[in-house]
């Protein structure tokens, strides 16, 4: 598939690398050095992926990222950063990134994590229509759709915004409903790999989910934390802790 790509990097020699390595892979590359060149680019096309760095003068690659989220729900979001800063990973996640890589990176894992993400979401460049072999799978006052890839409420038919990693999570737990499944398992099945030391990936997912499916985010009635086991999605606003 041919991916649209947008680059948002200080680094002119990183820039360049980063375009050369994907033009190698026939994906469509723009690039920018800072926030009001990326808002340029985003308003005259549309992107599969954006790719953010951390450190960006003026605006952040952190600030960067609410703001497309905000804007482009459905754009895949990875963000770079050489910091190595686990605090700066975490709320990546937090406010909406599908992924995270630290510098220095293999070329080779960046182009797997993309691809990895574009697969959870399910499309390039096509907006999902509703398919034949759609299921429909319920849970509290929800409904996920898994032909056209989204979550909305069974009332009213209205959509849930998620993330593609969000979207893969709950439909994960959702295939596995009443069941608690692990962390390490949860990861290998949303993102393709395996967790590392302090990886609290999946954990900021669920804060996620919860904050945007739970009447009480707090006291979660849908999304339950099973000590030493993971975590279980219900069918309906269960009992217990």
């Amino acid at each position: 598939m041919t991916l649209s790509i947008l680059v948002v990097d200080d680094d002119l020699e990183v820039l360049d690398l980063l375009k050369r390595v994907f033009e190698r892979e026939h994906y469509l590359v723009d690039t920018a050095t800072n926030g009001e060149e990326m808002d340029r680019h985003l308003l005259a096309g549309r992107y599969d992926v954006v790719l953010l760095d951390v450190m960006l003068p003026g605006r952040d690659g952190l600030q960067l990222c609410k703001d497309v989220r905000e804007k482009n729900p459905e754009v895949a979001i990875l963000m770079i950063s050489a910091k190595g800063d686990d605090v700066d990973r975490i709320v990546g996640l937090e406010i909406g990134a599908d992924d995270y890589l630290p510098k220095p990176f293999n070329s080779r894992e960046l182009l797997a994590r993309i691809k990895a993400v574009m697969r959870r979401k399910g499309s390039s460049s096509e907006h999902k229509e509703p398919q034949d072999n759609q299921t429909f799978i319920a849970f509290g006052d929800y409904t996920i759709r898994t032909g056209e890839m989204i979550v909305v409420r069974t009332k009213n038919g209205e959509p849930i915004e998620l993330t593609s990693g969000e979207y893969s999570l709950l439909l994960a737990l959702a295939q596995r409903m009443g069941r608690p499944v692990d962390r390490d398992t949860l990861l290998n099945i949303t993102q393709g790999r395996d967790a590392m030391p302090y990886d609290r990936s999946i954990d900021v997912m669920i804060g996620r989910l919860r904050q945007k499916l739970e009447k009480k985010p707090g006291k979660p009635e849908l999304i339950k934390t099973v000590r030493n086991q993971g975590y279980v999605l219900f069918s309906g606003q269960a009992k217990g802790a």
